[in-house]
């Protein structure tokens, strides 16, 4: 699979956002959520919550234009069979539209694209 952006552009992305990257990583295994079946569910629960929010950037056509292959990087659909294995409820989808110029959304799909460190740890639940 080919990087999203150039890798000197996500190479500079990666080294500006590693401590905030390492903090959020530290923060959420604390909270061990690969310890159990109910925790992971809270876990995808969280994580569904934040897909949800940014889903419709996916496929937002200025990104697209700006990142070949970002459709391909939804994660919703994945969390939210997840969490129907785990027999746990979540509510309605709510999408909202974004009037956002692409400059300022553009973080969360990246962010959101490289959140598959839970669904690799969940296999070993």
């Amino acid at each position: 699979m080919t990087d999203l952006l150039d890798p000197s552009r996500a190479r500079r992305l990666k080294a500006r956002t590693h401590d905030a990257h390492a903090r959020l990583d530290a923060r959420i295994m604390a909270g061990r959520p690969f310890e159990d079946r109910e925790r992971y569910a809270r876990f995808l629960t969280v994580q569904r919550a934040f897909h949800r929010d940014i889903d419709t950037l996916y496929s937002d056509p200025r990104l697209v234009a700006l990142l070949p292959g970002l459709p391909e990087r939804r994660r919703l659909k994945a969390i939210e069979q997840d969490l129907a294995i785990s027999a746990s409820r979540f509510p309605g989808t709510r999408r909202r539209p974004s009037s956002r110029p692409p400059t300022s959304i553009f973080p969360p799909p990246w962010v959101g694209s490289m959140s598959r460190k839970g669904r690799t740890s969940a296999r070993r639940c």
